[in-house]
């Protein structure tokens, strides 16, 4: 008939404590992340392609980013994932993407390596 509710309490928050404290920076982070683009009036960017590197800009703010930079280039169908970083990517739609300037970023990262999907 030993007291064993104290050593039950503390096994269940082994258990439950490490999906909690996932979920609950999961939860945070989305919250940044989604929250700050559904706080844009537009929520949309403009991406120029330069010589030293792409140039995007959006209400949040701006930002250079050189074609050393650039890891890898996903191609999608309808829009194209630029990685920048491991697990960082900017989305860019192709519905208004010109043929030339398509042409002009292959080029431009062709140390990336790119991939079709």
């Amino acid at each position: 008939h030993g007291e064993r509710g104290w050593l039950i309490g503390i096994a269940g928050l082994v258990v439950i404590l490490p999906p909690l404290l996932i979920a609950i920076m999961w939860a945070a982070h989305h919250h940044n992340t989604i929250g700050k683009f559904r706080r844009m009036s537009a929520p949309q960017a403009d991406f120029a392609f330069l010589d030293e590197g792409l140039e995007i800009t959006s209400e949040l703010g701006a930002a250079k980013i050189p074609w050393s930079t650039v890891m890898e280039i996903w191609e999608r169908p309808d829009y194209w994932m630029i990685f920048v970083a491991p697990n960082q990517f900017m989305t860019m739609p192709l519905r208004t993407v010109s043929a030339t300037d398509r042409d002009f970023l292959r080029r431009k990262a062709s140390s990336a390596v790119s991939r079709t999907f």
